[in-house]
This record gives structure tokens, sequence and C-alpha cells, in this order.
């Protein structure tokens, strides 16, 4: 067979990709996709329900051939996207299979040919018979770090179904110019022949699956072949076809032939052993290196990566690190050396089997998990170095077992003096096969995955903070067992207070996290604080990256956005008091679905799908080791005696927390006999304290009351001096906990009423420093805060005090709020984004604030300033939600505040007008303060201009032009945001470019419709929204909108942004409806949308010249001349210049560009004149 010359140079110069498709693996019994169509049908017909009988139609009529059902594979798979869940599960008990690698002759024949793969297979064929590495469309790190040898599986694995690339929908977002993969993709292809096997073009499926493939590749220049037994032209698609007899011999004899060319072109000029010798290991690359330790979480090591790392950093290097697992074995591939740091035991080596625990294997078990192909060496160190063979068989890697503890000699023989003779305390197997190279100095590029992972864990996990967690092998076994194993169910920690629920789940997250698990991340919520179903459900929808949606489970639902999460959701046992606890277990049962969840609990949720884990108590010995670690005193054997059994056992219950307090708060060189005397002396005087008092809400009726727990944290309070005490409890009021910078510096800044009223108090390191010793705060990112159940005790102290001293506490954590707010607007003068994220963080703060802001005298001036700027902040990030109820209850207490309540009762409805509630909202603040009566309120004093702020707010989106006319007619210079839309509206475009410079929407809008629609104007946009805070959703939604307007954005794009209220819904379903093609569903998107923007009078009128503007095109002239004759109108009526140009052209046919100065409003010059003012 004669084979094309630029194929051959490809094979020789290694600039071949081999880009597999569906049909190689149909010889393996795999189904074709009309067969996957039917097995998908057949179970959706089965399956009971609303469409039981349509699919079953369409089933018959496919298995009969009739006329009547003439849809491809890919129009029917859009006729059943609805059922996602049941496609991926039907398509992974179809393709989801193991195969004997011995059987995979024709693949183990392509990684002779190339080691560059490319496929659009979901099955683990390819894997199984090369051990290349494996790549997937979203493996953003090997994306960007492609190896010498891989598998690129460009539409996905089926490991996880969810994220097969199957749809059109997913087809569009992953073929999409910003799409990292097909980017990577496109560089790949660029300086590459690409050859086609098993795609047959005859397939509608797979064709048009091609034309995605051919965008990529297209005008790349580079010439393709396709292997075909298929008499077609493929002409359109760039390719050469290689013409075929069948798919059996001669397929097979033309692979032989590419074979041997390979072959030929390594065994040119040397012999095999010379190629190793000068090629491969050529000392010019850099070497890579693989390094792994065992760390199973049931078997202490005390191997690090970072410690065994700095033996390296002074070689040129590149170093990636795993932990040691059968998995992490059979994945390496493409390293010059190995190391491995482990423990041998009984003449095995220790590694980790799936679930993290110990597993010990022999040397030819570990060379038999290794497809390290030209490995220069691979080294094992060890205390030990006797590993048993087992076996007559004989190890044929290069391996030496080192027991030398000196790593910097031993680095030093092997990278410098390039000898393995040299090694001490070492066995070497195939000294010849080692083929040690001199390694430059230099700095190593190193990679933990971990460290380097876009995935991100909690800041709420922290590491250090666990560094003394002791024992629960058992429970850390079966919490990640059931972790792994367990989809759409709960599973639920239970145990007492202080047993360590939340630091096990938080050791078991951890482990998961460094090996890989959850690369969508892990996310942590305290329930310990939440106070209803809008709490809770915010939380959740944060985890997902959509806050404030107003339909979570819908936008979960159509996009099928099941993550590779955690979520865990600790201290979960309040929320099962509340008012709202049914529609939060609902909320749960169907976050299931889309992400793993763990609760923990001091009581067991009650779901059916419940999954279980008693947290058992310490034992004696674990509690020892425990109090050890905090302790750092001599006991001799008679107190250790009294500790364990009378102090530990007894008296403390075994309880980790207990232990630590009581640990932390000892002298040197207590005797444990008085200790023991101490602690029952205490226990009699806190029985005086009403301790069980703590635990009277009905939340905690099914909770063990443990006054060894209370008993532990009083012993230690009682050790608190005065300021310790004041900043303990002070804590206490703030749930989201203080950075230690703000709260030192509002104590000891003398000049803005410094300590609030504890003036004469100053808080330093000092204070701070003894209550982390004494463990009752814990600071995590430079923030003070009280874990739950010493939450619960400083609340409680607090709580007794006297109504003089309480209304102190109150008014100095108020005070501190105060401080800390114009903290926030300096930042936010300097940088929205970073002054979004620090109020985010201290979210529960403010909200706390409101319960006790009027528990005390104070300048209610100063209070409703603060409620005001509360609401801003919490609308910049659509939370204004969390305000309503507590504003309504706040009403009276500013009844003696002139205008007060009128100030309040106007930023309520400014925020409920935000939220979506346009009719009632308007409604309200005409009957508040009619339109003709603003000029009534004072604008010269604070509380007059948070009435005219909310009135002129929610006036200007109906009334644009009477709102203008009042700021100048009364000189009004406040507002100038607000003042800024009114110009923008209006179509005083040039006004708006002298007044307001900002880059956000109105401005690049106005851009837009001045015609600015290519080139720097997208780039500005693309980096405008790559830029916001994650939670600005309308700011989002609308500068997207700008993208839509220029037809730049797909539906999947669409699809994703998060609706917040009425008008994000309408936005975005105009956006759908312009790229919608089909008639019917696209004017019922405008419909919707219009319906959705009535109140946002500017967009409602624009949505409709849109909507007239499309039915003219698509020929349904009365049905736009309708819709024009409304829009110009009301476009007409609100003087919005630009709209009623809009329609004017699109009446006459014409495109004339917008000047707002060829028609000047007739008072255009106040305007100008106005500004100039401002300025």
């Amino acid at each position: 067979m004669s084979i094309n010359l630029n194929l051959i140079n490809a094979i020789k110069n290694n600039k071949l990709i081999l880009f597999i498709g569906s049909g190689l693996t149909k010889p393996l019994g795999l189904p074709n996709w009309k067969e996957l169509i039917i097995e998908f049908l057949t179970v959706l017909s089965s399956q009971e329900g609303s469409d039981y009988e349509k699919y079953k139609w369409l089933l018959q009529g496919i298995e009969l051939g009739l006329p009547n059902i003439s849809l491809s594979e890919i129009d029917l798979l859009e006729f059943i996207k609805e059922e996602k869940k049941t496609i991926y599960e039907v398509l992974a008990s179809k393709i989801d299979v193991e195969f004997d690698e011995k059987k995979l002759v024709i693949h183990n024949m392509l990684g002779s040919i190339s080691s560059k793969i490319i496929t659009t297979n979901y099955d683990k064929a390819l894997e199984t018979a090369l051990h290349f590495r494996k790549i997937t469309q979203d493996n953003d790190f090997y994306l960007a770090n492609i190896p010498d040898s891989y598998i690129m599986k460009i539409h996905g694995s089926i490991e996880i179904p969810s994220k097969c690339v199957l749809f059109k929908q997913d087809y569009e977002s992953l073929y999409q110019e910003s799409s990292a993969a097909i980017q990577r993709l496109r560089a790949l292809i660029s300086d590459n022949t690409i050859l086609f096997i098993g795609f047959s073009l005859n397939d509608p499926y797979v064709r048009y699956q091609f034309d995605f493939i051919n965008s990529v590749y297209n005008n790349l220049g580079t010439k393709h072949f396709l292997l075909t037994t298929e008499n077609i032209d493929v002409s359109r698609y760039g390719v050469e076809p290689i013409q075929l007899e069948n798919w059996d011999e001669s397929f097979q004899e033309l692979l032989t032939s590419l074979v041997e060319i390979k072959t030929s072109t390594l065994l040119v000029g040397s012999t095999k052993e010379k190629l190793l010798s000068e090629s491969h290991f050529s000392k010019s690359e850099i070497s890579r290196v693989a390094i792994l330790i065992s760390s199973p979480i049931d078997k202490e090591t005390g191997l690090d990566f970072h410690q065994i790392l700095r033996n390296f950093i002074k070689f040129e290097l590149i170093i990636d690190c795993y932990y040691i697992s059968e998995s992490s074995l059979q994945d390496l591939d493409n390293y010059d050396y190995v190391f491995i740091y482990s423990v041998i035991q009984n003449r095995k080596l220790l590694i980790e089997d799936r679930n993290l625990k110990s597993k010990f294997i022999s040397l030819l078990e570990l060379e038999y998990n290794l497809a390290l192909r030209n490995v220069k060496g691979i080294f094992i160190f060890s205390e030990k170095i006797d590993l048993d063979i087992d076996t007559n068989e004989e190890v044929t890697l290069p391996i030496a077992l080192i027991a030398d503890s000196d790593m910097s000699a031993v680095l030093f023989k092997l990278f410098k003096k390039e000898s393995i003779n040299q090694l001490v305390s070492s066995k070497v197997y195939n000294k010849e096969q080692f083929h040690l190279s001199s390694i430059p100095k230099g700095k190593p590029k190193i990679n933990i995955y971990f460290e380097n992972s876009n995935s991100k864990l909690s800041d709420a996990i922290e590491e250090k903070k666990l560094i003394n967690f002791v024992g629960r092998e058992i429970d850390l076994e079966d919490i990640v067992r059931k972790i792994l194993d367990t989809n759409n169910r709960i599973i639920t920690i239970k145990g007492s207070g202080g047993i360590g629920k939340t630091a096990t789940i938080k050791i078991a997250s951890i482990e998961l996290f460094k090996r890989g698990f959850f690369s969508d991340g892990v996310h942590f919520i305290d329930c310990e604080f939440l106070t209803d179903y809008q709490n809770f459900e915010y939380k959740i929808a944060e985890c997902f990256g959509m806050e404030s949606t107003i339909e979570l489970k819908k936008h979960l639902f159509e996009n099928q956005n099941y993550q590779d999460k955690l979520i865990i959701l600790d201290n979960f046992e309040p929320l099962l008091y509340l008012e709202d606890k049914d529609i939060i277990k609902d909320l749960v049962t169907f976050i299931c679905e889309y992400s793993k969840i763990v609760v923990t609990s001091r009581e067991w949720l009650g779901f059916d799908f419940e999954n279980k884990h008693q947290l058992r108590a310490l034992t004696n010995e674990e509690a020892l080791i425990l109090f050890s670690k905090y302790y750092s005193g001599y006991i001799n054997k008679e107190e250790i005696r009294t500790l364990k059994e009378d102090i530990l056992d007894k008296l403390l219950n075994n309880n980790p927390l207990a232990i630590k307090l009581v640990a932390k708060n000892l002298p040197k060189f207590k005797n444990m006999s008085l200790l023991k005397n101490d602690l029952e002396e205490d226990f009699f005087n806190i029985i005086g304290q009403n301790y069980k008092d703590i635990f009277m809400d009905q939340k905690d009726q099914n909770i063990e009351r443990s006054k060894s727990l209370f008993q532990s944290i009083y012993y230690s309070y009682n050790k608190l001096n005065y300021s310790e005490r004041l900043l303990f409890e002070l804590l206490s009021l703030f749930p989201d906990g203080i950075h230690m910078q703000n709260i030192k510096t509002f104590f000891n800044n003398s000049g803005n009423n410094g300590g609030g009223k504890f003036g004469n108090v100053r808080i330093t390191d000092k204070e701070i420093t003894s209550l982390e010793n004494k463990s009752l705060i814990e600071i995590s990112g430079g923030f003070l805060k009280l874990q739950s159940i010493i939450g619960r005790f400083a609340d409680h102290q607090l709580s007794k005090r006297s109504e003089e001293e309480k209304m102190r506490y109150y008014q100095t954590a108020i005070e501190f709020t105060y401080f800390f707010e114009d903290i926030l607007w300096s930042i936010h003068r300097k940088n929205e984004l970073d002054a979004l994220r620090i109020f985010d963080k201290n979210f529960n703060n403010f909200m706390k604030s409101l319960a006790y802001i009027e528990k005390f005298d104070g300048s209610k001036k100063d209070k409703l300033q603060y409620l005001v700027s509360l609401s801003q902040l919490c609308s910049m990030i659509e939370q204004q939600n969390m305000l309503y109820t507590k504003f309504d209850e706040l009403k009276d207490h500013f009844s003696d505040l002139k205008n007060g309540v009128l100030a309040l009762e106007a930023t309520l409805l400014e925020l409920h007008y935000y939220e979506g509630e346009f009719e009632r909202s308007y409604y309200n603040i005409s009957n508040l303060l009619p339109l003709n009566e603003i000029n009534k309120i004072d604008n010269t004093t604070d509380i007059g201009r948070y009435i005219l702020k909310a009135a002129c707010t929610i006036y200007s989106f109906k009334n644009g032009k009477d709102i203008l006319m009042y700021y100048l007619q009364n000189k009004y210079y406040f507002g100038r945001m607000r003042f800024s839309y009114i110009l923008y509206i209006l179509g005083e475009y040039n006004s708006y470019q002298l007044f307001d410079q900002k880059i956000d929407y109105f401005n690049m809008d106005i851009l837009y419709n001045l015609g600015d629609c290519e080139g720097d104007l997208y780039n500005k946009l693309k980096e405008y929204i790559s830029g916001l805070y994650k939670k600005q959703y309308i700011e989002i939604m609308q500068s997207n909108y700008i993208l839509a307007k220029m037809g730049k954005i797909d539906k999947k794009s669409i699809s994703k942004l998060v609706v917040t209220n009425p008008y994000t819904k309408g936005l975005r379903n105009l956006m759908l409806a312009f790229i919608e093609e089909d008639f019917e569903k696209a004017t019922l998107l405008f419909e919707m949308a219009i319906k959705d923007l009535k109140h946002i009078q500017y967009h409602y009128v624009e949505a409709i010249y849109y909507y007239s503007k499309y039915l003219k095109e698509k020929g349904d002239m009365d049905k736009s001349k309708h819709w024009f004759s409304l829009g110009i109108k009301v476009a007409e009526e609100n003087q919005y210049k630009f709209l009623m140009h809009n329609f004017r052209n699109l009446e006459k046919n014409e495109s004339q560009y917008y000047n707002d100065l060829d028609n000047p409003n007739e008072f255009k010059r106040e305007i100008d004149e106005f500004i100039k003012g401002w300025k």
C-alpha cells in the first residue's frame, strides 16, 4: 500500500496526531449512536410519566424505520434532553466497561505510531491499552501543560457522564472561541498533521461531530488525512481520504506499515541502546521527576512534600508530587526519575487504597502498576530495604531501595556524580538500566496538585489549625468511604458538642482534596447562625456561584449543573427547629442531586436517604495523647493514672474540646490530684451558674447536655482578666468574627471614640494571644472567631450581665460596626471589588447588628445613616431581601425622629423595587410621597436626602424626565449615579460623557449605541465583565446584554447567567430571543421579556423595538406595526431620544447613526450648566 509522503514525514518528525472516532469502539462491543438512542428511548419509554407514550412512539418508529420518524440522532437527543439524568445513567451503563488490555491490539499499534492522541470517544479503551496521560476538556492544568504522551478526551470521559459532550448545547459551549480546550487544541493542531480514524461520515451524528472538529483545524494550513472505506466527497472538510477496502485486513496492513515507519525512524543510524543514551536521555532537556509519598489516613508516616522538596531546590527539574496508590502509580507517565518515600513493613511497601486506607504491596506489585517507558531510575526511600519479591519472577525496572536518611548526599551522588554505585544502605535492581545524568543548578518547577489547582478549599478549613488532631482512624476511614461511595444521599456525622465532628470532617475533606477529589471545590457552611430558609438558600446558592438568584432550583435543573464538589453543612441541628425546616430539608434533598453533601449534627436529621456515622468518643489512650499535645509539663506514672481515669475519663468525658481547654490553661508543673480537686470544686460552682440555661432552646432538647464541656469552658473563662472577658463576650455579637487588626485599631484609637463605651480599655496582641492560648477563640485568616459551643457560652455570659452593662456592650459593638462600615466605604472609593468582597465576608455581623441596634440609647440620626448605608451595601451584592423584616420592625424606633420613619419606609420601597416588586413599590411611593410633592422635602438635611434618593430612584425608571427637571430646578447635587442614569435613558449621551467617565454598563452601552460595535468595545466589555465581583449579578447580566446585542454570546453562556429579579429575567429572555432560530419560540421569549421589563421603562421600550424589528424581518408586518406603535408612543412620552431615533430608522428602513446634538432637548443648556455647577 502506498502511503502519502506528508504522512510519512509527520510520523518521522513526531508531528502526527491521531484523532480517534467512535468507529474504533464498535468492534469492542460498544453501541453506535443509533443503538445508544434506541437504548435511551427503551429506558425512557419504560418509565411511567407524562412523556411515556411519546418516547414509546418514537422508539417504535425508529425500530420499524417509519418514514415519519426522520429525526437525526442529534435531533432526537435534543428531543429528550430534559431527561438528562436518565440519559447519563444509561450512557454510563453501556460505555463504562472494563477492557482486557491484551485484546486491545489495534489500540496498542496506534500508541506505537504516535504518542499524541485526541479522541471524541468516552470509553476507557485507549487509556487501558496505552497508559498515556489522560486529559479531559475541563482539565485546565494539563491543557496548559501538555505532556509528550497524551490521550486528549476532547468530549469528556465516561467516569463523569454529566461532563460528556452529548447535546447541542454541550457542543456549542465547547467549540466556542473562548474555550480553553479548543484554544489548546487549535495550538496543537497548528503545527501537526492529523490522521482521522474511525469517523464514518455517512453517520449523521458523526458528521455533526466532524463539523465542529473541522471548525477547529480549518484554515490552519496543515494537510490532514482521513481513513475511510466510504466513497464520499470529503473536500469540504479539508482532509485527504486514504481509501481502505475494509476495517479488517486492509486496516491492520496499513497500521503495520505505519508502525514500521515509526520503528525504522527510531533506529536509523543507531542501536536502540545508543538511542536511549543520546536521544531520549538528552542532557539538554529538563528532567522530569515524580515524587510520591505514602500518607494513608489510618497510619502516621510523618512524610511531608515540603520537607522532601527542600532537598531538590537547587536542581533545575520539573517535579510533580503525588500520594502513592495503585491509581497514582498507574497514571505516572513520561518521567525520567521516580522518587518514592514510604514505609516498609513485613517486607511490603505501604501505599493507600481507594479509600485512602493503608495497603501493603510487594516490589513486583509495585512494578506491575507502573507503565513508565524509558525511565532512568526509580528510587524508594524507607528505613528498611527488605522489600519482598514473593515469586520467582524478576524485577525488570531500574529500582534502588535506599535507607540513607541524608537526602542531600543521595541527590549529590545521583545528579552530580551520576553514580548508583556510591549509594550506601541500599539495594539495587538492574543496575545496568540506570541512566543517570548530571542535573544543572537552577530553580525547580514544582507542581503539588492541591496547591496549584484552580479548585478551592474553603477558607474555613485550615490544615494548620488541625495539627493536633488525634486518633479517629476508623472514623476517618468510614467517613471517606461513605463520601466516595455515596451518591444522591446525605452523610450525617452525629456526636455531642465538642467531640470533634467538625475537626473530623475537615480532616477528611483536606485529605480527599489533596488527592484531586472535588475539582469544583470544597465548601463549608456553618449553620449555627442561620435563622431562616432565605439565609440557608443564600449559603447554598453561594456554593454554586449564584447567590441571590430567584430560581436556584430551576437554574441547576436546566443546566444539569452537577458539580464535582463537596458541601459541608456544619452544626445543622438548629435548622431542624426553625419554622422553615421542611423547605430547608427539601432544598437539601434537591441539592444532593448536584453535589456531595456531608452534615455534622448533634442529632440525626430524619431523612430516609441519610447515611449515618456516629462519631465515637476518644479512648482513654487517645485522650491522653491529645492532652499531652497541649500540656508541656512533666507527669509521673502515678499522676498519669489519675489524669486518665479520674480527670480525662470521669470529669471531662474524654471530650476533645474540654481536654484542650483544660490542658492549655495549666501551669507547667500542675499536680494532677490538685487539678482534679479544682475541677470538682468548679463543678459545684457552676451548678449555681445555671449552665443548663445555655441548652434551653427547643433545638437543644435532643442534645446531650455535657456538664464536663461547660465545666472546662468555665475553668478557662475564670482565668481571663477584664479586657480578655470584654473581647470574649463582645465576639458573641459577631458571628463572622472580627479581623484582629480592626479590633485593635478600634480600641486603641483615642481620636475615634476608641473602645466605644469601654474607652479606657485597650485590646492588644496580648489579649488576643491569651484567648487563643486558652483555646477560647480561633484565629483563621486574621479573623478572631468563637467556636459554636463556646459562642453559646459567651452569649450566655453576656446575657447574665446587668441591663446597663449589656447596653455598653451593644453600643460598643455598633460603634465598632460604624467604624468598620467607614473603612468599607473608604476602600470602595478606591476599589469597589475589594470592598464588596470584604463586606460579603462580614455580612452576618451586619445582620446581627440589626438585632441589638435599638437596645441602647444613642444618636438616632447615626443609626438611621448606618441603616441607609447598609441598605446600599446589601443592594450591591443583591442581598437587600435580608433587610425587609428587620427594617419593618425598626420603624417604631425612629418615630420620634422627624421624617425618620418616612426615610426608612422610602429606603425599604427602593430595596423592594430593585428586587423586582416594581408595581407595588411604585404604587406605595406614589402614596407615601407623590411625585408632585417631592419639592416639599428638605434636600439640605441628611434625612431629606435619604428620602429623596429612594424616591428619585423609583420614579426615574418611569418618570425620568420629571426627576431630571427636579435636579435642574432645585440644584440638587446629590445622587450622582441616579443623575447619570437619567442622562442615559434620555439619550443625552454628550452630557453623560462630560459628566461621568466611569467604565460601567451605561457607559459601554452608550458606546455601542453610538456605533462602536466591534474591536475595542468588545475587548473592553470582556475585560470589564471578568473584573466584576461574582455577586454583581445585575451588572453582569446588563453587560452580557450588550454582548448579545453585538451577537457575541452563545445560548449556554446566557443560560448560565443568574436571574435575581424580573429585570434580569427579562434581559436574559431578550438575549435568548436574539439567538433563537424557531419563530414561535422567539416570539414567546420576546413577549416574556417585554412583560418582565415593563417597570424598567427604558428597557421595556428597547425590548419592544427589538421585537418590532424582528417581526418586520420575518415578514409579520401587522404584528410588527402593533408593537411599533406601542413602543414609539411610550418612547415619545418619556423623551427617550435614542429609542425614538431607532424607531424612526426602523420605520424608514434606514440605518442612520445617532447623535444627540443633532436634536437637542429644550433643556440641553440647563443640563450642561448644572453639570458645571456639580463639578
